[in-house]
């Protein structure tokens, strides 16, 4: 019987050592694989953490995704963080329940401890919606004080045009 437990994560901030500390948890006896992309289309994959003591790529490429995936017979842990917030996520699978639980809820209290996005941040999807109606409510406000303006000023100085 399998035993299963999903985190979906939200509003977090991860710095580079938050992400090798994922690593060093769940890096144990089986097949590790740590893979990164990037915004610009490149994508690393190793078994070790080379790619997170890389400075290069880390620090001067702006990384799209982030996922730790660990497997063997018994165990599973998958962990993924990317720049669309839906996918964020960390799930452990299991033969052993107690291993389960408690390998789940460490991971858990490590990412309960990082500190959340500022609130503007969280609501900044809707700010673009918000942002785009106003202007065009603003340009459409313009166009018809400048026109009863224009219509105004043509009556008072140029009598008989309209």
């Amino acid at each position: 019987m399998s035993f299963t437990k999903t985190l979906k994560i939200e509003n977090k901030i991860f710095k580079k050592s938050d992400i090798q500390y994922f690593w060093d948890k769940i890096n144990s006896k089986g097949e590790t694989t740590l893979i990164l992309e990037f915004e610009d289309g490149a994508k690393y994959s190793a078994t070790d953490d080379k790619l997170l003591k890389n400075d290069e790529l880390i620090d001067h490429k702006k990384c799209k995704e982030i996922s730790i995936r660990h497997w063997n017979k018994k165990q599973n842990i998958y962990f993924m963080l990317s720049s669309y917030s839906s996918y964020n996520s960390i799930q452990v699978e299991g033969e052993d329940e107690n291993w389960v639980s408690g390998t789940f809820e460490n991971l858990k209290s490590k990412i309960n401890s990082l500190p959340k996005h500022p609130k503007w941040i969280q609501k900044l999807r809707y700010r673009f919606a918000i942002g785009f109606l106003g202007q065009v409510i603003i340009q459409f406000s313009s166009f018809f004080i400048l026109k009863i303006a224009f219509k105004s000023f043509l009556i008072d100085f140029i009598p008989g045009i309209l």
